[in-house]
């Protein structure tokens, strides 16, 4: 039967911790409030229009009182100052009307909204690079010290010791320069065995445990990747703002580089897409602010409104009338206090005569957005600056723009030219900025640049299909490991968290500290197994002195140094693949790109070796690092997903142009083989899943349009049927007595024919109660406040599909649609409602398995018995 929606549950903002943060499964699905992008759509035309009508009016007005100004220099000063005052000009150009200098400028600059955005785009990719260049020069430093010092200045890392010291030799490769460097004492590793072993596991606790305190007492929702509620914002849904704040932003950049440097198996490229994101966001907004203009209307005043929990339902639990809104008349501004809402008062009527005030409620604070702008134009600063973070982290311009189209991208915020040339236009500024600073000392912005001298041969393609497989097995296995760890660690190290950082660093240290694959840096690891051993003798072109280049040379002892080679890379191989699916959700700043390439990278360079041996090829047959890349491509593609995206990204992080076409292939397979015993997600997307963010799917569920009984889903099974609205014309006394008797975030308006002509939310309500006398009549249908009225009611009929509805919500993405019968409203459909209603029959056709993310409860006590019994025999608990 069909399961129907009763009515629409209650979603309470849950305020976030460490232990009910990002990456954490619990009621997340309650966090997120609703955007109306139908809505925003509207104010995204109206914004253009607000700027068509500013650049005729008020930039010529206050164009003329410059010149005037200018003529007149014995006029009245104080009639200028306040025709300049009363002018729509922008605040920026205000605050400097005094001054000839900037009055040129601004005459230069006049048509402002013009050059806005390449200004924004500006800023924020140079933010980006320089951001993005002093993570890595400090990162590098931080994992440089574990292993030894510069004796000529501590403070400089190895890459800029060495490069300091032969400035000289620019064109020698920087590895072949290091190598020098340490030879000839530069550079000092720590001389004692038994010093570096603990200095190296000393800092590596130091830099986790800093970071976990940062963390957990100033910003937790700097913790995890970040990618999937940025999915989530660009679908339609606000998280938490906290997560696009300027602390979270800068305890995420402090805390990612002593995160990696502690040796945890976590990547950075999750990290770098949250921070770039938000500083896409943050500048974008600061942009907005500065260029504003002024609006001679009576404004609404939010620094008392006690933000309310957000129902994207029209129900909502346990909510009074709130003492919300006073009237700034004297500074017309708007000011929004979310994060720190002052205690509510009583509602108190003002006098007669302020409610016989036409009431216009213009305001720049976004409701239904992020940040206080409009959300389709903030979409395309959040797009490109998750571009940015992606092209810098792998050092791969193209490749970021195609992530963003391939994985943030949806229905919702759909592809278009101008959102792709923003993105073009911030990962090309980053990457110039990148250059310019030249973290990696070796001129160059490839981080993995390789140049293979053989070309792949048609006899290889087998190889190709098995790492191929190799990957979409790997992603397969992966992602349900990774999320029956995070499941364990809800249940089980939900208080204990830090304690859970300390632990897993220990372990990290202790398992990798022998292995030469584990022990280094996993870009540094990539390196090495990307590379081509020249079969030259001559060291100016053989310049990797690594066991991997001994397998293949014909020496006497060629057969025990193949073996330890492949038990080496074995062993890091499984370890990698074991300690990345426990760290990667941890509450330290964690992506998953590297870690998946790093071992993609190892299994691929252990096939070439078996290769090369099992079918005795000579040297130079085949190229062993070229495996290496396709690995790490096949690894990627399984964890994410991508396919182009991936493809480029590869080639521009390694330069290896000639192997596009295997690179193809492998990723193709490992698609095919992901889609097929798998549910064709990334683990963005799962993350999503697990975590019960409201995520509705891209494609319409054909296999939901009947239920068990073959019976049609229609809107009648869905909506919500409770409803109160309010007529057009309504008395404040009643409309105040409907408000405490209501619980809802929003209520529609109906006309005399009772028919719905708009959707007002709750706070503008409690605004007009606040505002005006208790027997005043107001005309709520006249409000024209695109914020907090939604005019583009949308109706559906009682009998249309859950296929046809799951469109409007997918590609119109209103915040609700209302039920008619007979032209009569009998309920409404929220989003949520929609999500909730699809999630729910799924479990009714399929059954309980049908949720992926259920766990054998016997494994995972027994699993935590004996990490406890561990825990005990060495005194952790």
């Amino acid at each position: 039967m069909i399961k129907r929606q009763l009515s629409t549950a209650t979603f309470k903002t849950i305020s976030g911790n460490p232990s009910k943060s990002p990456n954490t499964q619990g009621n997340n699905f309650y966090k997120f409030k609703t955007i109306d992008l139908n809505n925003e759509r509207l104010k995204d035309n109206q914004s253009y229009i607000d700027d068509f009508q500013y650049e005729l009016s008020g930039v010529d007005e206050y164009h003329e009182t410059l010149i005037n100004d200018e003529e007149s220099r014995t006029g009245d000063i104080v009639a200028d100052q306040q025709r300049i005052r009363n002018s729509s000009s922008p605040i920026f150009y205000k605050k400097f009307s005094s001054s000839n200098f900037y009055k040129k400028i601004y005459i230069k600059l006049k048509y402002y909204t013009i050059w806005r955005p390449f200004i924004t785009l500006l800023f924020i990719g140079i933010i980006i690079g320089i951001i993005a260049s002093v993570l890595q020069i400090l990162t590098e430093y931080l994992n440089n010290i574990k292993m030894g010092y510069c004796k000529s200045n501590w403070l400089l890392n190895k890459s800029y010791c060495c490069s300091k010291m032969y400035s000289g030799n620019s064109g020698v490769p920087r590895e072949f320069l290091e190598e020098q460097c340490v030879i000839d004492g530069h550079w000092q590793d720590y001389s004692s065995p038994v010093n570096g072993f603990f200095i190296y596991g000393f800092l590596s606790i130091i830099y986790s445990s800093v970071a976990s305190v940062l963390i957990f007492n100033y910003a937790p929702f700097a913790s995890g990747g970040g990618i999937s509620e940025i999915k989530m914002s660009l679908r339609g849904f606000n998280y938490n703002p906290d997560f696009y704040s300027v602390k979270t932003t800068l305890i995420k950049c402090i805390a990612l580089p002593l995160t990696i440097a502690s040796g945890i198996n976590v990547g950075k490229e999750g990290p770098s897409v949250h921070y770039a994101t938000s500083v896409g966001v943050l500048v974008s907004e600061g942009m907005n602010k500065l260029f504003s203009y002024k609006k001679p209307h009576y404004e609404i005043d939010f620094d008392t409104i006690e933000t309310m929990n957000e129902s994207d339902s029209h129900l909502e639990e346990g909510h009074n009338v709130r003492s919300l809104l006073k009237s700034n008349k004297s500074t017309n501004s708007v000011t929004s206090n979310i994060r720190s809402p002052p205690v509510a008062q009583s509602p108190k009527p003002v006098s007669s005569s302020s409610s016989r005030k036409s009431i216009s409620t213009t305001s720049n604070s976004r409701l239904d957005s992020p940040t206080s702008q409009n959300f389709y134009q903030l979409s395309e600063y959040m797009l490109s600056g998750a571009a940015g973070g992606v092209a810098l982290a792998f050092a791969a311009p193209i490749g970021g723009v195609l992530f963003v189209f391939e994985e943030l991208c949806s229905n919702y915020i759909k592809f278009n030219i101008t959102a792709m040339w923003k993105c073009y236009f911030i990962t090309m500024v980053g990457i110039t900025i990148l250059k310019i600073i030249n973290p990696f000392r070796n001129g160059e912005v490839v981080q993995f640049e390789v140049r293979y001298t053989e070309n792949w041969r048609l006899g290889e393609i087998p190889v190709f299909i098995i790492i191929g497989i190799f990957g979409g097995l790997y992603g397969i296995l992966m992602k349900r490991m990774n999320i029956f760890w995070v499941n364990f660690r809800n249940l089980h190290f939900s208080k204990n968290l830090q304690l859970e950082i300390f632990v897993l660093t220990v372990l990290t240290f202790l398992l990798s500290y022998f292995n030469s694959f584990l022990k280094l840096d996993m870009t540094e690891s990539m390196k090495v197994l990307f590379h081509e051993c020249s079969s030259s003798n001559d060291k100016e072109n053989s310049i990797w002195d690594h066991d991997l280049c001994k397998v293949t040379n014909e020496s006497a002892h060629s057969g025990w140094v193949t073996f330890a080679i492949c038990i080496s890379l074995a062993y890091a191989l499984v370890t990698r693949f074991l300690l990345v699916a426990i760290s990667y959700g941890c509450k330290l700043p964690c992506g998953i790109f590297i870690p998946s390439m790093s071992i993609g990278a190892l299994f691929g360079r252990l096939l070439s070796i078996i290769i090369v041996k099992a079918f005795d090829l000579k040297p130079g047959t085949i190229t062993e690092g070229s495996y290496a890349v396709l690995g790490a491509a096949a690894a990627l593609t399984g964890m994410t997903h991508l396919t182009i995206a991936c493809v480029v990204i590869i080639f521009e992080l390694t330069g290896a142009f000639n192997h596009i076409v295997p690179t193809m292939v492998t990723i193709g397979i490992t698609r095919l083989i992901m889609d097929k015993f798998d549910n064709g997600k990334g683990i963005a997307e799962d993350m999503c899943l697990f975590n019960k963010f409201p995520f509705l799917e891209d494609e319409p569920p054909i296999r939901l349009s009947k239920d068990i009984r073959g019976e049609k889903i229609i809107a009648d099974d869905i909506m919500t049927r409770e409803i109160v609205s309010l007529s057009e014309n309504i008395i404040i006394n009643e409309l105040k007595i409907i408000l405490q008797n209501n619980k809802f975030s929003g209520f529609p308006i109906v006309n005399k024919d009772k028919k719905v002509i708009c959707y007002v939310y709750r706070q503008l309500l409690e605004h007009l109660v606040m505002n005006n006398d208790i027997d005043a009549v107001i005309n709520i249908s006249n409000l024209k406040h695109m914020d907090f009225v939604i005019k583009s009611v949308m109706f559906i009929r009682k009998d249309d599909n859950i296929l046809l509805i799951h469109d409007i919500f997918n590609n119109l993405s209103p915040k609700l649609v209302f039920v008619e019968d007979n032209y009569k409203i009998i309920g409404l459909i929220t989003k949520k409602d929609l999500i909730k209603f699809e999630h729910d029959q799924i479990v009714q056709l399929d059954g309980e398995g049908a949720n992926q993310f259920k766990f054998n409860e016997n494994s995972i006590q027994t699993l935590h018995t004996i990490l406890y019994k561990l825990g005990r025999v060495f005194g952790i608990v």
